[in-house]
């Protein structure tokens, strides 16, 4: 199953420089995306400025600034905004929003996928008090690559990453 995004709302003025993406990975997540056209040495860049991530069936009034009502997904929501951060800081970047979509995709089997450590597809996290399937995809080791992470429980995540932020 492939990403399908489209604009939801193109900037408002003639030369806006602000626009929100939806992309849509079937039966398993949707995101919000506000992006902004940004000037840089080697030409303009379309860079995430913030990401909402819902579960695929979830209505998402607020956009880019929705709290998804599953853990996991909730969970996701937080690294994607981490990982819109830092792919948007990175110099070597010059292609930020793409990116993002790339890593978005690793999700596209979220709720069929064994953790990477346990092999387990659901376990139960105290800090959401629900059973979760593997959520956190470490991507600071892997800013650049299009090659798909492992996904881990919260708890499994090596260390140094359990929270997506590094």
């Amino acid at each position: 199953a492939g990403l399908a995004y489209g604009v939801l709302r193109a900037p408002r003025e003639p030369h806006g420089t602000r626009a929100l993406l939806r992309a849509l990975l079937p039966s398993a997540l949707c995101a919000v995306v506000e992006v902004a056209l940004v000037e840089a040495p080697s030409g303009a860049r379309l860079v995430p400025v913030r990401v909402g991530v819902g579960a695929a069936e979830e209505e998402m009034p607020l956009g880019p600034l929705h709290v998804s009502a599953s853990p996991a997904v909730r969970h996701i929501g937080v690294q994607a905004t981490a990982y819109a951060a830092a792919v948007a800081r990175d110099p070597l970047a010059e292609q930020p929003l793409e990116a993002l979509f790339a890593w978005l995709v690793g999700y596209r089997d979220l709720f069929a996928r064994s953790c990477h450590a346990c092999g387990q597809q659901l376990e139960w996290d105290p800090l959401f008090g629900a059973f979760v399937p593997p959520s956190s995809n470490p991507w600071e080791r892997r800013l650049m690559t299009a090659a798909p992470a492992p996904l881990y429980h919260r708890l499994c995540c090596p260390a140094d990453d359990a929270d997506g932020t590094g």
